[in-house]
């Protein structure tokens, strides 16, 4: 009677290795299959900068000449389908004029992807493929200055706008503007990028009228009207700005820039 009760014992001790050995080796399976998602290239030819908040950079593979700048709180997925403009079209580029005149979204030029940022150098351009120009001779010699597109002054770039974020809010708001770079101006990389920028927009409230009113006619709520609040307004007409008190209060809040557009727009400078 003792032997079957042994094999039975015998028999469960090795299920249960079994089960815990399968058990270790899905974790391992896992933790190896989580790390390798993490793992970013390593070849010369890719770059993945990584930051500290995630959602905050698209995590695609870019070659060096193809990095963009684009940190800011704007989810990973919608960053991602933001499409950038790499070349300009044929139509943005004049037939009437000599080719070492043509902007510098109309060339292809031989970079140098090794000079020191900041150097005034010297790049060898020729007209791209299919454009049209007088004195059409090879290549010829362009100035620039070594630099990413992404890391031009602001006189050197427009970007777009974005009139539905908080400008009055505590921190400032900020947003992903796509970018272009002026025509004329030779950079590395692409001439489309994303910018992290602050809120900042108006809609034409002026500080000053703001301020005049809220010292002349505060008493009948006309700076609340003007500033589009109009239920302080109201208030603030039929309790004669709050005997004085409320016109005082507002003087100094508008005068403080406290008190600003109801839309959260900014006073114009």
């Amino acid at each position: 009677h003792r032997i079957p009760e042994t094999v039975f014992a015998f028999s469960f001790i090795v299920l249960s290795f079994c089960v815990c050995s399968g058990s270790v080796h899905k974790e391992a399976e896992l933790s190896s299959d989580e790390s390798h998602i993490l793992r970013h290239p390593s070849n010369g030819n890719s770059h993945h900068r990584i930051f500290p908040n995630e959602s905050a950079v698209s995590r695609v593979y870019r070659s060096k000449a193809d990095l963009i700048y684009s940190v800011g709180d704007i989810p990973q997925q919608e960053l991602q389908t933001r499409t950038l403009v790499q070349h300009a079209g044929h139509e943005s580029c004049p037939s009437d004029v000599p080719c070492n005149r043509l902007n510098a979204e109309c060339l292809t030029c031989n970079f140098n992807y090794s000079c020191v940022y900041g150097d005034e150098v010297t790049v060898m351009c020729q007209p791209k493929q299919g454009i049209k120009c007088i004195n059409k001779s090879g290549s010829f010699e362009r100035k620039m200055i070594c630099r990413y597109c992404y890391q031009t002054p602001n006189s050197d770039h427009t970007c777009d706008h974005n009139s539905s974020c908080q400008v009055n809010s505590a921190p400032r708001q900020r947003y992903i503007a796509t970018c272009n770079i002026r025509p004329d101006v030779l950079c590395l990389g692409r001439r489309q990028f994303h910018k992290n920028l602050l809120c900042n927009w108006t809609k034409g409230y002026s500080w000053w009228t703001a301020l005049v009113l809220s010292i002349v006619l505060g008493g009948f709520g006309a700076d609340r009207f003007y500033l589009g609040m109009w239920q302080e307004g109201i208030g603030k007409l039929f309790s004669f700005g709050g005997l004085g008190v409320w016109t005082l209060v507002d003087v100094v809040l508008v005068a403080a820039g406290y008190l600003g557009p109801a839309d959260g727009s900014l006073y114009i400078s």
